[in-house]
């Protein structure tokens, strides 16, 4: 497998959405957890913790910033209009 490990905080996941919320309601900020995501590529895992952290993030097509959207809808994260602007660049 072509399997990429990112450390990132709980409370920036679970601040971000309800399903990491949930998912990590039992996990303490000091400790070490897995979440394997199977159907999504390493770049899209990339722009979503970039996006997580910056509240923002730049495509590189349309198609792109489609497949991201769906992403974040489906993982329900909140996204402020003002502080959550996808850039198409």
């Amino acid at each position: 497998t072509n399997e990429l490990i990112f450390q990132v905080s709980p409370g920036v996941l679970a601040c971000s959405s309800k399903f990491f919320e949930d998912l990590l309601k039992d996990v303490s900020y000091d400790e070490d957890a897995s979440i394997i995501f199977t159907d999504m590529s390493n770049d899209e895992l990339e722009l979503l913790i970039s996006f997580l952290y910056t509240g923002s993030v730049t495509f590189a097509s349309s198609t792109e910033s489609q497949r991201f959207n769906a992403l974040i809808h489906q993982l329900g994260i909140h996204v402020d209009p003002v502080q959550g602007t996808m850039i198409l660049g």
